[in-house]
């Protein structure tokens, strides 16, 4: 479980980096939301903003992203922010980014806007995100293959995202922990990867042999998460697209 300590370091990092902007929302993301932070891991911190009257008025152009990377305390902090605009035509496309910041358990700020943005969530949640999560998933197998060596970390985040994905499109929840997706849809034995990786560093690399057990398994990954789009309950397409791009 991440410590109060590192929550309140993220939240003072946000309001001293990020000023002249209304925060919507900033959820914890990374490696401390998908259930495997390393002693050296940086924090990864992901929002929604909304631009200042300012801007807003075309007094300046507002930004629909921003990106702000610093060491704050001892700790590398990784925030970006997307205007709230930007980030509602994202989410309705199927951008499981959007989709994970919102429903990070690890919020910094406790906003109406977050509420609202979660409460909506049948508005925008549809089978558009399986290219998401199958894309991200077919790209860090692509990678992982042609390193050469067994990187620790890219294997989590294979198994990750595809878990992620395969539990949103059979239950609609969005869980980015993969201790508690893997135990749930047959892949328990990423609790080794887990427990390795907890008391390592970031680019430490597996053996061959640990690393062929799991490449072993990326097929059924790959198809557990076909099967999960055809028996998804979630629509084709978001049901509330026009609610939620007014």
């Amino acid at each position: 479980m991440i410590e109060k300590e590192t929550i309140d370091l993220g939240r003072e990092f946000v309001r001293a980096s990020f000023s002249g902007r209304q925060i919507l929302l900033t959820g914890i993301t990374g490696s401390h939301y998908y259930g495997f932070p390393a002693p050296d891991s940086d924090l990864d911190l992901k929002g929604i903003h909304a631009d200042s009257l300012r801007e807003a008025v075309g007094l300046s152009r507002p930004q629909p992203a921003i990106n702000i990377e610093k060491d704050w305390r001892g700790c590398l902090c990784d925030f970006s922010s997307n205007e709230i605009e930007q980030a509602l035509r994202l989410l309705l496309k199927g951008n499981g980014n959007m989709l994970e910041r919102i429903f990070s358990p690890l919020q910094l700020f406790e906003t109406a806007e977050l509420k609202q943005l979660q409460e909506l969530k049948s508005n925008y949640l549809s089978q558009r995100f399986y290219h998401h999560y199958n894309g991200f998933f077919q790209k860090k197998c692509e990678e992982y293959t042609k390193a050469g060596s067994f990187p620790i970390k890219p294997m989590l985040y294979i198994y990750r995202v595809a878990l992620t994905g395969i539990h949103l499109l059979l239950t609609g929840e969005v869980v980015g922990d993969v201790r508690v997706t893997a135990a749930e849809h047959g892949f328990a034995e990423i609790s080794e990867l887990v427990e390795i990786y907890a008391t390592t560093s970031e680019k430490s690399n597996l053996n061959e042999g640990t690393s062929g057990r799991f490449v072993a398994r990326w097929p059924l990954l790959q198809e557990k998460l076909d099967q999960a789009l055809k028996k998804s309950p979630l629509p084709e397409l978001p049901p509330g697209e026009d609610l939620c791009s007014e």
